[in-house]
């Protein structure tokens, strides 16, 4: 029981007297110094060497097997690098602690939650996702405490982030991806371009080695296992789900505060994201392969990105007219980048929705004529299913999305894409999804009539021969 208190006591922060005294009793300021390794130590002259024991010390007790003592260990541990690091540490000292002190704190976590997936023992339970999500929040909270002064460590912070984002535990890459979230909403008014373009970049990458490539391994019929692990797939697919929201906030509310270069980055990111996905929806054989082997087999319908898909391209979409609104003096390139992207991948949508509904209401008119899906055959039955789940996650994006928000695009903006935009805004007014015709002529109304009386002229169409 003494120890037990000593311990409680030692990692609820009483021990910051030592520090103190340390702190006061030193005359002068030493360097740190560098070992031969490169790797920087405190000497004991240093001002701050009383506290790197402490913090060591109180790293060590966030592993104990104690839920109490390790929940106090590590409130202790930042609790001192809040309150007094601050004043007593220069930027050589909060370089050592952060590589020397959280960096491994953070690698002690990560494999004990490894170890407690393969083989469930007591330490591992010690040091689970629970201490990993107090531990970031910790620390992201801190980063927001100094961010005058820990600024320059923003890539050391962003690396721990990646490395839980990137762990085969699709809790602690939800609690990494949260956890990068909320830094970048708490500190994102004060970052600067560098930072901004350190996140973006951050955001690009995550996005293209999360992206669960494996799902276009090569299949066929004689095929017997899956060739890939499935709970790794899984959770890429959840990380990209969770990534093009984290881009959504962030744009929404610290939009006027993210450099347009960062903001390219962004759309770079979810361009990646939902092509990828739309090109794997595409492939119908290689879906139905994978559920034969048990990929995601208690679904009723094939697995698939269709989610993916659409939540990236209605963020992309949304970012694009961000821009187009934007007061900000944009550069002449970015600009025409900007347009041109709004301007293709609107036309793509508007006119992949008038194909679709197409086919669907031709589908629809066989059903009624008596051409059942059993004289079609089964395949011919996947294929109907994934048209008409295609079909309904579509339309809310073309009305919500792409419709909405060319409507409410400034005038000036919108003349310049309305002779493009015209052709497959015209296929739209024919479909059976009475919703989209509504929007459709919302567009109309709020946009090409006051184009009437401008120089605006319709393109013609040639009919086929």
């Amino acid at each position: 029981q003494a120890a037990d208190s000593l311990a409680a006591k030692a990692a609820a922060g009483e021990v910051l007297e030592v520090a103190a005294v340390g702190k006061n009793t030193e005359e002068g300021h030493t360097s740190p110094r560098h070992d031969e390794g490169g790797a920087l130590a405190l000497g004991p002259a240093h001002p701050s060497a009383p506290w790197f024991h402490i913090l060591q010390g109180l790293t060590a007790l966030i592993s104990d097997a104690r839920r109490d003592i390790r929940t106090q260990a590590l409130d202790g541990l930042f609790s001192c690098l809040k309150n007094h690091g601050g004043t007593a540490f220069d930027q050589d000292t909060w370089q050592m602690i952060f590589r020397g002190v959280i960096a491994p704190l953070f690698d002690d976590i990560h494999y004990q939650i490894s170890e407690d997936r393969t083989k469930g023992s007591q330490a591992s339970e010690a040091m689970g996702p629970q201490t990993c999500l107090d531990a970031l929040t910790a620390l992201v909270r801190l980063f927001d405490a100094h961010m005058n002064s820990l600024s320059f460590l923003l890539p050391d912070v962003l690396t721990m982030l990646q490395s839980c984002m990137h762990h085969s535990s699709e809790a602690v890459a939800r609690i990494g991806i949260e956890a990068f979230k909320q830094l970048v909403l708490l500190v994102g008014n004060r970052c600067s371009e560098d930072m901004w373009r350190r996140i973006g970049q951050t955001v690009l990458k995550l996005f293209n080695e999360s992206m669960p490539v494996e799902l276009n391994s090569r299949v066929d019929a004689s095929s017997k296992v899956l060739p890939f692990q499935a709970s790794k797939v899984v959770t890429q697919c959840v990380v990209q789900l969770l990534l093009i929201d984290v881009v959504r906030e962030v744009v929404n509310q610290r939009f006027q505060h993210i450099p347009l270069p960062a903001v390219k980055l962004f759309l770079d990111a979810l361009q990646r994201s939902f092509e990828f996905a739309a090109k794997f929806n595409q492939q119908i054989e290689l879906r139905r392969s994978l559920k034969r082997l048990g990929f995601m087999a208690e679904m009723t319908h094939l697995p698939g990105l269709l989610k993916q898909e659409r939540e990236g391209v209605s963020c992309y979409v949304e970012v694009l007219v961000q821009l187009q609104k934007d007061v900000r003096e944009q550069n002449e390139s970015l600009k025409q980048e900007s347009a041109s992207r709004l301007i293709q991948i609107c036309t793509r949508l508007l006119e992949t929705c008038a194909t679709k509904e197409a086919l669907l209401a031709r589908l629809e008119e066989n059903r009624s004529s008596g051409q059942s899906q059993q004289q079609a055959g089964q395949a011919d039955s996947l294929e109907d299913v994934e048209l008409e789940r295609e079909v309904l996650g579509l339309r809310p994006i073309i009305c919500n999305v792409v419709l909405k928000n060319l409507g409410e695009l400034p005038a000036p903006r919108f003349k310049g894409f309305a002779q493009q935009l015209f052709p497959a805004l015209s296929d739209l007014i024919v479909v059976e999804a009475m919703d989209i015709r509504v929007a459709v002529r919302s567009v109309f109304k709020q946009q090409y009539a006051c184009l009437l009386d401008s120089a605006f002229v319709p393109p013609s169409r040639q009919e086929p021969s």
